[in-house]
């Protein structure tokens, strides 16, 4: 009789590293970490790169930290551990108050790819937050984005944009409990097809 044992073995192995509890690769998401508050760019918020001078980093809404936009010329970002093929959840929460409801503009939640010279190699919205979204309450916006070939880094980018309509653009936009996750689905596929090639290669040995 063959010995599946090493064969089994080597299958479990495979499935339990596909499916751990992956981390999150965003440092302060929630901007809670040893912030000064602020208008931008007079305060920084701990790991994270912004621009523009139209936005507060504040915890005006449920006394909890966030960073508020309300003009598409301000935004922030941070750089996170990415290679090429890699599937990742992007997430964010987003909030429009109604005393100051978006109009004009979008929020928008994207991801970004950068080879190893820095060079922009993909871009991706992945997920937007219109001015028909409820006001006065946290609406997460989610999305998967897959890094190209050539993938040194991934990046995610907050702030808003012209959504197209003729409407004056007003309101503002708060962002908080951002996430960028590797998605476990896409390890598992690794290691079924990992165990594809255990099997066969177990076939040809009887």
């Amino acid at each position: 009789m063959t010995n599946r044992l090493p064969l089994y073995t080597a299958i479990t192995s495979l499935l339990l590293a596909a499916s751990p509890a992956y981390p999150d690769l965003i440092l302060n998401g929630d901007f809670t970490d040893n912030g000064t508050y602020g208008q931008l760019p007079t305060t920084n918020i701990t790991h994270w790169t912004t621009w523009g001078a139209s936005g507060w980093y504040q915890n005006d809404i449920d006394s909890d930290a966030s960073i508020k936009f309300w003009f598409y010329d301000t935004g922030a970002y941070q750089n996170h551990d990415a290679m090429e093929n890699q599937v990742f959840q992007y997430s964010v929460q987003a909030r429009t108050p109604s005393g100051d409801q978006l109009a004009g503009m979008e929020g928008y939640l994207k991801a970004e790819f950068f080879d190893s010279s820095d060079t922009r190699i993909s871009e991706y919205v992945v997920d937007t937050f219109t001015p028909s979204d409820p006001a006065d309450t946290w609406v997460q916006l989610s999305g998967l984005a897959t890094a190209p070939v050539g993938t040194a880094y991934g990046r995610i980018v907050l702030g808003l944009r012209d959504d197209g309509t003729p409407d004056n653009e007003s309101g503002a936009l708060y962002f908080d409990d951002a996430s960028v996750i590797p998605e476990p689905s896409a390890a598992a596929l690794l290691a079924l097809g990992a165990m594809g090639v255990l099997t066969a290669r177990q076939r040809r040995r009887r």
